[in-house]
């Protein structure tokens, strides 16, 4: 009883970590297809589906890109069972474009907004995440490219 008491508490645990950093869920999920953990792959599944029952406004990202943005959200949950949180992040990235800005994005970042071209915090990023989510991504390629964010 107490080792199933520990196990329930440490998944409430992960759980809460997962929600605060999308990608954790992700890792979560490929490290139980790896290890033949259902546990963890759960867990994985458990934090996407908590996005998933959550408008995006109440997802604690910061604004559209990869690294905390729902950029981020979308490329962790494509290839989970959660595509409809995907697809949900994909519109609330495209609402943060504006043309005005040089890089068309703005990352929020200590009150204050930037233009930033990089991959985590910036418009490449984002571009990829969004060419990815439209299927535009070459289909036949060694490895993905989220593959260096050990999301696919």
């Amino acid at each position: 009883m107490a080792g199933q008491r520990a196990a329930i508490a440490s998944t409430r645990a992960t759980r809460r970590l997962v929600l605060r950093c999308r990608r954790i869920g992700r890792a979560l999920i490929l490290a139980g297809h790896a290890l033949g953990s259902p546990g963890l792959t759960e867990a994985g599944e458990s934090a996407h589906a908590a996005l998933a029952s959550r408008a995006p406004q109440q997802w604690d990202t910061e604004g559209p890109a990869i690294c905390h943005g729902t950029s981020g959200v979308m490329q962790s949950t494509a290839s989970s069972s959660q595509a409809a949180t995907a697809d949900l992040a994909a519109s609330a990235t495209i609402a943060a474009y504006d043309p005005r800005h040089a890089f068309a994005f703005q990352h929020p970042q200590a009150g204050t907004r930037s233009d930033d071209p990089g991959l985590l915090t910036g418009a490449a990023g984002i571009a990829l995440a969004l060419a990815d989510h439209a299927r535009l991504a070459c289909p036949v390629i060694p490895t993905r490219w989220d593959a260096l964010l050990l999301l696919s």
